[in-house]
């Protein structure tokens, strides 16, 4: 077994190699300032043909709207920072 990588270190390693090269630039995203800089250059980047001219991207949605004698609900949801063990026995199963 030892060399083959697993699952978790398999997509780890897939979505930072995604991540970190934005058009051929290497990026690190560790500040909300990093993160201006890499949408800054991924809206300079030309988008290939078959997305230039799908129909849906010019789509626009409204607000939806209750329905007669319905009523309007506003929930917030808040995050917060939690330590988890998400494999206490140390096996991904």
């Amino acid at each position: 077994m030892q060399g083959r990588i697993d699952r978790r270190g398999f997509l780890g390693v897939g979505g930072s190699a995604l991540i970190c090269t934005l058009g051929g630039k290497s990026i690190h995203l560790r500040t909300i300032g990093d993160a201006r800089k890499a949408d800054a250059l991924a809206a300079g980047l030309r988008r290939p043909a078959a997305a230039q001219r799908d129909p849906v991207d010019g789509l626009k949605f409204g607000t939806p709207q209750p329905q007669p004698g319905g009523q309007v609900r506003e929930y917030w949801i808040q995050a917060r920072s939690v330590r988890w063990d998400v494999a206490p026995t140390g096996r991904d199963d």
